[in-house]
């Protein structure tokens, strides 16, 4: 029993040590992306073809990579002299319209602050919520990273312009105090205000198979998990045909599609919307 043990301690670890470097193979990726100068193309060049969310709407906003949930933010083309964010905003950049102002990766796995191989000696430690001590943003505006943790557990990794680029600020006072300054948060929080969490599901296995008898149709099951386990919604994209049902398992029907290679894409929603692991399959009709 003893040595059985030291094996699946021994199992942890390394599924540990692997999510970590593969979170930080994604984060190097992204970091690719040149904030207030790349468009839409030079994102697509960082997402991995035949895995993006099912937003596909220009500019493309979100994909997943490895081990990973990346969100883009373009800037808006509109200096605004006030902002509802009270972060930062794409409003905040005088560069034009749909130039990359923040990006955000999220991993799907545990991953500890340690992991990320950082000096964080001089980031900045706030607490992010009034109403959760454990929730803390670490920061650094002279570099333009911040990363937002549970504990020790990392949540976020947060991409920004740095203070470098302070003359691309639209001209506000008030913003350029803002950046300049040390504080995360741009507006004080609301005494009063009640900040629920939420760590969003994953999609861990999608399931394709013919039904017998049927060229054409075939039975989705979709396996997901929610660390809450929350009342999960599953959502089906697919490029051709229709899907029957609801729920964790439904039939994709191509009756009606001609030849050719078909792709259903399923995830997951906790009510945070799709933010999370997807996964894709392609099937071919011949």
């Amino acid at each position: 029993m003893k040595k059985t043990g030291v094996k699946f301690l021994f199992v942890l670890l390394f599924c540990g040590v692997t999510a970590a470097q593969s979170f930080r193979e994604d984060l190097e990726s992204v970091r690719k992306i040149r904030l207030l100068e790349a468009v839409s193309t030079d994102v697509a060049s960082i997402a991995p073809k035949g895995n993006l969310t099912f937003y596909t709407e220009e500019p493309l906003s979100s994909f997943s990579l490895t081990s990973s949930y990346v969100r883009i933010v373009y800037s808006s083309g509109k200096c605004r002299s006030e902002s509802e964010s009270p972060y930062m905003s794409r409003d905040d950049w005088d560069v034009g319209e749909y130039k990359v102002t923040e990006i955000d990766i999220s991993p799907w796995d545990n991953v500890e602050l340690g992991d990320l191989g950082m000096d964080i000696r001089n980031f900045r430690n706030e607490r992010l919520y009034r109403s959760h001590k454990n929730i803390r943003i670490l920061h650094n505006k002279d570099v333009g990273i911040a990363i937002e943790v549970h504990g020790t557990r990392v949540r976020q990794v947060f991409l920004f312009p740095s203070r470098k680029n302070i003359s691309l600020l639209c001209n506000n006072d008030f913003l350029r105090k803002f950046y300049l300054g040390n504080k995360w948060r741009r507006y004080s929080e609301e005494k009063q205000m009640i900040v629920d969490l939420n760590y969003p599901a994953n999609v861990t296995d999608l399931q394709v198979t013919r039904l017998e008898g049927e060229d054409r149709k075939f039975q989705i099951q979709v396996t997901a998990v929610d660390s809450e386990n929350d009342v999960l919604t599953y959502n089906y994209g697919i490029s051709n045909g229709k899907i029957f049902g609801m729920g964790a398992k439904v039939i994709w029907d191509l009756s009606s599609a001609a030849p050719g290679a078909y792709k259903i894409t399923a995830g997951v929603d906790d009510g945070c919307g799709i933010c999370r692991r997807i996964i894709s399959k392609i099937v071919t009709i011949k």
